[in-house]
């Protein structure tokens, strides 16, 4: 790449390059797609559809998506064991 010239990759942001969109509207969304279990045979359901869907957005190279479905994953089954206690 030629000295002072810029990449032009949609969304980029030379002045903060790790702001690609406002993260507020990022956190709504995550928090608006939280599903609500209320047994445990409902928040395992929920466990094993969170992973599937975690597991096709991997598959289809989407890794924000994926890297977020695991953390919810990861949440739900510590949710899970609590309520086993």
């Amino acid at each position: 790449m030629a000295q002072g010239s810029v990449l032009d990759v949609k969304g980029y942001d030379p002045s903060n390059a790790y702001a690609i969109a406002p993260d507020e509207d990022l956190v709504r969304m995550a928090a608006e797609d939280q599903a609500v279990y209320k047994t445990i045979p409902q928040m395992e359901k929920g466990i094993a559809k969170i992973k599937k869907e975690m597991e096709k957005a991997a598959k289809d190279l989407d890794f924000m998506e994926a890297a977020r479905l695991r953390d919810e994953m990861f949440r739900l089954k510590k949710e899970l064991e609590e309520m086993k206690g």
